[in-house]
């Protein structure tokens, strides 16, 4: 029997286009490594007890980006998450951000933690 399964966007919140203002979120969270197929019961229990992943502001974001893309191409969500919790380090230390900036990263970093979990249970390969 196949189980359900559909798409977790796992670096911004469902229905949320906050994180596309602009085109640097957008390649960030469209970026492959950071969709994964769900069994749809793991995916609604991200979207329904995981907080959301808040938007960053446009320097943070950027330099978020510039970090990401450090990193090589991964189908492994769990390892594409700790890449951009990594990401989201060095970001958090560049000289332009701001002590704000550095707190919304930290709830980014904690809201992407809380997904782990669950996606480790639901992740379908393939």
């Amino acid at each position: 029997m196949r189980l359900e399964s559909n798409m977790h966007h796992i670096a911004r919140h469902a229905n949320s286009r906050l994180w596309e203002v602009y085109s640097e979120g957008i390649q960030l969270t469209r970026d492959t490594s950071l969709i994964a197929r769900l069994e749809l019961k793991s995916h609604e229990w991200i979207n329904n007890n995981c907080p959301p992943v808040p938007a960053l502001g446009y320097y943070a974001l950027c330099q978020t980006l510039v970090e990401w893309k450090k990193f090589l191409p991964t189908p492994d969500p769990i390892e594409a998450i700790y890449n951009l919790n990594e990401s989201l380090s060095i970001a958090s230390e560049h000289p332009r951000a701001y002590k704000e900036e550095s707190e919304l990263i930290n709830l980014v970093q904690r809201s992407l933690m809380c997904q782990i979990p669950p996606i480790k249970d639901g992740w379908v390969l393939g």
